[in-house]
């Protein structure tokens, strides 16, 4: 195994021709922005500059391990030392590829992240990242990923207690009267279409000779 196969890269910002985060990693992890370990202050700052300008600067690369972490911890140092503000949560130096965290771990991140309140500014970001706006991420979920997460879905029952939160949870709740046009407009939409309608009846045949009141008992079974 070749023990040299890290890099120190930083992310720059193209509007201020500046660094905004420095990381250690191998392979592609330098340009794939889709990570989920980098700290909320990194996605709030991609999502305000844009995924389209950014640029990856390598800083050295050929590296250990070990070399990479103590190069990672000097140029964090480097930044903060000159006054730039950048995104990293910590002073860097220390982890491990392929680490996964422990379970106490993960409850305490749990813990800390429950019932904290998201601003609207916060939200209005992460609804435009997810909707593909030409200055957001642009999340695309592949033909692959969606089937994959259908199938972990398909046939999942949710246990007694998870229905009784999600039941407690919906009492009193309304939609919108917006929302219940797009939902309209949706399923005429989709009644529209000979092909959904043609899936629909093979899908509902099954049920067709029970009456109504017990259909929707018998495909929940």
């Amino acid at each position: 195994m070749n023990e040299r196969r890290f890099y120190v890269y930083e992310h720059w910002r193209t509007d201020l021709d500046c660094c905004f985060y420095v990381g250690k990693g191998q392979k592609k992890r330098a340009w794939k922005c889709m990570r989920d370990d980098r700290g909320i202050e990194y996605w709030q700052a991609l999502n305000s500059i844009g995924r389209d300008n950014i640029y990856v600067k390598i800083v050295e690369s050929g590296l250990t391990e070990k070399r990479a972490l103590f190069i990672e911890k000097d140029r964090i140092a480097h930044w903060r030392s000159i006054g730039v503000s950048i995104t990293n949560m910590t002073d860097g130096g220390y982890g491990a590829s392929g680490h996964i965290p422990s379970e106490e771990h993960r409850r305490k991140l749990s813990a800390v992240l429950k019932g904290k309140p998201k601003s609207l500014e916060h939200s209005a970001k992460v609804s435009a990242s997810m909707k593909g706006n030409k200055n957001s991420l642009g999340i695309k979920r592949s033909t692959e990923y969606r089937n994959a997460v259908r199938a972990r879905q398909t046939g999942r029952k949710h246990s007694p207690q998870s229905k009784e939160k999600m039941r407690i949870a919906r009492i009193g709740f309304v939609f919108s009267a917006d929302h219940r046009k797009k939902m309209s407009d949706a399923h005429r939409a989709r009644c529209a279409d000979p092909e959904e309608r043609a899936r629909t009846t093979e899908r509902l045949r099954p049920y067709m000779h029970l009456p109504p009141s017990k259909r929707s008992a018998m495909r929940g079974a």
